[in-house]
């Protein structure tokens, strides 16, 4: 993360170029069977998704209706918020740490 980000505060921002990064996520993330797969996973799983966005703008890459909207599998995908996150405090901050242990403990639990 600190590789990605530019300048000095308070005019920060990211170096990755925006046509590189359409072109990126046009590849595996706009492939049918990658897309697919949500939707028949191997193990079952929880997808913890962050609150925020990646500007901290309050409409995240998730929400309640996005992934209502998926249609997954309730028995095999589990969904959870982690609050007080954007995109990339989701990784490192506290509230994630303690969400993906809660994660794995509840997994664990059920096998």
């Amino acid at each position: 993360m600190d590789r990605d980000l530019v300048g000095e505060p308070p005019a920060m921002r990211s170096s990755c170029v925006l046509d590189a990064i359409r072109a990126d996520d046009a590849g595996p993330l706009g492939d049918p069977a990658t897309l697919a797969a949500i939707h028949r996973p191997q193990v079952r799983g929880t997808l913890l998704w962050a609150e925020r966005g990646v500007m901290n703008e309050p409409q995240g890459l998730y929400g309640e209706a996005r992934l209502a909207a998926g249609d997954l599998d309730p028995d095999r995908i589990t969904t959870r918020r982690i609050d007080d996150t954007n995109h990339y405090s989701a990784l490192f901050a506290e509230p994630a740490t303690a969400a993906v242990a809660e994660a794995v403990h509840a997994e664990l639990k059920q096998m």
